[in-house]
């Protein structure tokens, strides 16, 4: 392959289960176009995969655009060589062989990789942990992500499943979680936990949550983590009595990791950090008070760069990284 030329750029996709972001990233990291379709996941793999080769053939006709390759980030596990998505629980995917149809129908180089990993390589390469060697990104939205990343390399594990953190197991016996087990993480912190959480406390004592049940318009069943951050952000007592465990089991997770890996930095992302960007104050102090003094003498607690765009800025590096037409960090 030759020296990149800085017309080339390549395009990130961050398939979700609700929406999919598609962005063409040059190789400094700046999207230069972006488009935000629905996930048609009703239809199946074949109406999403219609869906992005539209949207790829548009990116392609931009003038000057020169795509050289293609990545996609999504929440579940990868075969890292085939690209075959064997499990991705929010599309109800199952081995499909997405990599190869992709290419197929683009001639181009494709890489497929789980959605928190390729964020976490989106902020070593051009976010919060630029520069830096020894990284955990923590992606607190609807489940509890990581990416480790250990004297610049990021961890994939022995079948490409590492930084799973979310299931780490903080309450023995705890609530069910949507792996099966107990007692995990995000049965504590996670967006679809805190919402069930929420729910059972509010139906349990409507009076004391009423600044809560005001914010839901008193539609309990569809309380969500953003009705609970309003009410604190008010000074609710109640609301804030609730977030209370949330913020300590968010701490422990936290700091297990940082006893664990020694990071120089934790960066934290997602839609429960986004709704309360306060608890990036509160982990750091937590975690400075709990995990080993050696492992935090010399640590940063930081929020993510790029909240919104970190995996499709991160999958395109890993997409170019691949066919080598330039070190991305």
């Amino acid at each position: 392959m030759g020296k990149m030329q800085t017309t080339d750029c390549t395009i990130g996709i961050d398939l979700g289960g609700t929406k999919t972001r598609l962005g063409v990233v040059d190789f400094l990291g700046n999207v230069l176009e972006q488009i935000t379709i629905p996930t048609n996941v009703d239809d199946g793999y074949d109406a999403i995969f219609a869906d992005l080769i539209t949207v790829i053939k548009k990116f392609r006709n931009t003038p000057n655009s020169n795509i050289k390759a293609l990545g996609v980030a999504v929440a579940g596990q990868v075969e890292a060589v085939s690209g075959l998505i064997k499990f991705a629980p929010n599309l109800y995917w199952h081995d499909v062989p997405f990599g190869q149809m992709l290419h197929d129908a683009t001639q181009l180089p494709v890489v497929i990789a789980n959605d928190v990993r390729s964020a976490t390589y989106g902020e070593l390469c051009f976010g919060a942990g630029k520069g830096l060697e020894d990284i955990i990104c923590l992606f607190i939205g609807t489940g509890i992500g990581g990416g480790i990343v250990s004297k610049g390399s990021l961890l994939t594990g022995h079948n490409n499943s590492a930084g799973e953190v979310g299931h780490m197991v903080l309450s023995i016996g705890g609530l069910p979680c949507t792996c099966g087990n107990r007692g995990c993480w995000e049965t504590l912190a996670g967006g679809w936990a805190i919402s069930k959480n929420t729910q059972t406390a509010v139906r349990k004592d409507p009076q004391a949550a009423k600044q809560i049940i005001l914010n839901c318009g008193g539609k309990i069943d569809q309380i969500t983590p953003h009705h609970l951050f309003d009410a604190v952000k008010d000074g609710d007592l109640y609301a804030t009595s609730l977030m209370k465990p949330i913020e300590e089991s968010l701490i422990a997770g936290s700091t297990t990791l940082i006893n664990a890996f020694n990071p120089e930095s934790l960066i934290l992302g997602g839609g429960i950090i986004e709704g309360a960007p306060w608890l990036v104050s509160t982990i750091e102090q937590g975690v400075r008070l709990q995990a080993l003094k050696s492992a935090t003498e010399k640590l940063s607690v930081v929020r993510a760069q790029h909240l919104k765009n970190a995996a499709v800025i991160g999958i395109a590096a890993m997409a170019m990284n691949k066919i080598r037409l330039t070190v991305w960090q």
